[in-house]
């Protein structure tokens, strides 16, 4: 059965690295794209997603408030930020609230394998 995977980015070169990276490395998946977290709220409270890749500056509901919205909800995607905001404090912060790994945006190509081991894909 295909991963359902949920890119939630406003920067479409963002989302189209990350869908290039994870069609090279995940064989069966379904890529759903959001460029607003009120976007991505509507397609988790929709169908289930098994990973959500998140940046947290994103209009409408920031990743941030995504991620307690997700969290209070109980929804139980596997999640991976995805941020240029990589100080020690805001990673500390996203993984109390459920994430899992944290991918510095600038870096992305490097951590991005790391980054599906931690999420138990590869």
């Amino acid at each position: 059965m295909p991963l359902s995977i949920l890119i939630a980015d406003d920067a479409r070169l963002t989302r189209n690295i990350l869908k290039y990276l994870l069609n090279a490395h995940v064989k069966e998946s379904n890529i759903i794209e959001a460029i607003s977290g009120q976007q991505a709220l509507d397609i988790i409270r929709s169908q289930p997603i098994d990973i959500l890749f998140l940046d947290l500056h994103m209009p409408e509901i920031d990743g941030f408030e995504l991620l307690k919205i997700i969290q209070k909800e109980n929804y139980h995607p596997k999640i991976a930020v995805c941020s240029a905001d990589f100080q020690d404090e805001t990673i500390q912060r996203v993984k109390q609230f459920g994430a899992i790994t944290f991918i510095n945006k600038t870096l992305i190509r490097d951590q991005f394998e790391i980054a599906l081991k931690s999420l138990g894909v590869i």
